[in-house]
This record gives C-alpha cells, sequence and structure tokens, in this order.
C-alpha cells in the first residue's frame, strides 16, 4: 500500500475531512489532496511525524513501502540495507524536526545530500 492510499485510508477511518487534514498539518487543501492522491510527498518532514501522531502509527508505517529509500536497500541489499537506510532516513528526520539545525545549517545538509546523490549516479553511469 503506497504512502497515498495509507493516508488517504486513515483519513477516512477518522470520518476527518481533507480540509480538516490540511488546516491541521498547516499546509493548503490543494497540497494536501495531492498527497492523497500520490501527486506529492510532503517535503516537510515534520509532516510525517504530525500525521503518525494524529492516526497513532509509526513513522516507519506510513513511509514503508511507499518510499524508495527505504524500500529498494532492502530489494538489493536485503533487510540490514534496509535498517540502515531507514536509520539514515530517521536520523535525517530527527535533524530537521528537533529545531535544532538553523535554516542555513538544513539547506547545507540538503545541498551536501544532493551531491552524494549525485557522485552516487555518477559511479553507477560510469559502470
Amino acid at each position: 500500500m503506497t504512502f497515498a492510499e495509507k493516508l488517504r485510508r486513515l483519513r477516512k477511518d477518522r470520518r476527518i475531512t481533507q480540509a480538516a487534514m490540511a488546516t491541521l498539518l498547516g499546509v493548503s487543501p490543494r497540497a494536501y489532496q495531492n498527497y492523497e492522491e500520490g501527486k506529492t510527498l510532503p517535503k516537510d518532514s515534520s509532516l510525517y511525524q504530525k500525521l503518525a501522531s494524529f492516526f497513532d502509527v509509526s513513522v516507519d508505517y506510513l513511509i514503508n513501502e511507499s518510499d524508495p529509500l527505504a524500500v529498494e536497500p532492502e530489494d538489493k541489499y536485503g533487510s540490514r540495507g534496509r535498517i540502515q537506510a531507514q536509520r539514515i532516513l530517521e536520523a535525517a528526520e530527527a535533524l530537521y524536526a528537533g529545531g535544532q539545525l538553523s535554516e542555513e545549517d538544513e539547506e547545507a545538509f540538503y545541498q551536501h545530500m544532493q551531491r552524494i546523490y549525485a557522485r552516487a549516479k555518477e559511479r553507477k553511469a560510469g559502470k
């Protein structure tokens, strides 16, 4: 089940409107609708924690099987790879959600992760 499918089911089970969910999360109704339609994912990692808390589920439940960063490592490297990838994601989420980093540091972290990704793609293309 994808993130969008889980989100829609959880919301309907709670009998809450999309507009109310958007207000709860502090996003526009259209942004929330896009989450449920699978068009976009929340960019702010704190939204996953808000959703998990509201629906009384884990963040892992919400993103598992829909987030390629959490799923693909298991396909390629077994459960140990998935666990390592999940720990990296959780650590990165904690950096942003904890409010300990300045906006400048958050941006620097994000830029560094993009460079790591670009280098990995270059290495794969060179094989």
